[in-house]
Parts: structure tokens; C-alpha cells; sequence
């Protein structure tokens, strides 16, 4: 955690809400439609996905959560793929 203990709680609790909804959908969702659904900016999400590393679209189509080693691997390896919910589309 950044900070002190006390004043992290509630970005914790946030980033557990954000985490809650995007596992819900597998990650098959926006940084905006996250947003909407647990009541916080756009920026304020963005920040702790991007914190967290968790794969999800920023809005025009480019993964925040992974980089391109990330996604040789994923190509390549069907069960990582599986794992984390990623679809490969042509």
C-alpha cells in the first residue's frame, strides 16, 4: 500500500468493488462501464486498474492490464488464456 494504512482503506475498498464487478464479467468490460457500475470517476478507476494491472479495455480496445509480453504469452498458451477470461479475436 502507498501511504499510511489508515488512508488507503478506502481506495482498498474501491479497488475491491472495481475488482467484485470486472471478475463478475470476466473482465469483458470498459474502464467507463466500471465506473458506472461502482460509482467512482473515470480517472479514479483508471488509476487502480491500471495500479493493479487487471486486464481491462480503456474504451478503444487497447488492454491497460497487459503488456506485449503478456500477450505472446497469451496467444501462445490456451489454459493462460482461459485463466484470465481473455478471447482472442481476429
Amino acid at each position: 500500500m502507498k501511504g499510511g494504512w489508515v488512508t488507503d482503506i478506502p481506495r482498498e475498498a474501491v479497488a475491491f468493488c472495481i475488482w467484485r464487478e470486472g471478475k463478475s464479467v470476466r473482465w469483458d468490460c470498459t474502464i467507463r462501464e466500471l465506473a458506472e457500475a461502482v460509482g467512482h470517476s473515470y480517472s479514479v478507476v483508471r488509476s487502480i486498474v491500471r495500479e493493479r494491472g487487471w486486464p481491462v479495455q480503456d474504451g478503444v480496445g487497447r488492454s491497460l492490464g497487459l503488456d506485449r509480453s503478456d500477450l505472446t504469452f497469451f496467444v501462445q498458451h490456451q489454459m493462460a488464456r482461459d485463466r484470465v477470461g481473455l478471447r482472442l479475436t481476429a
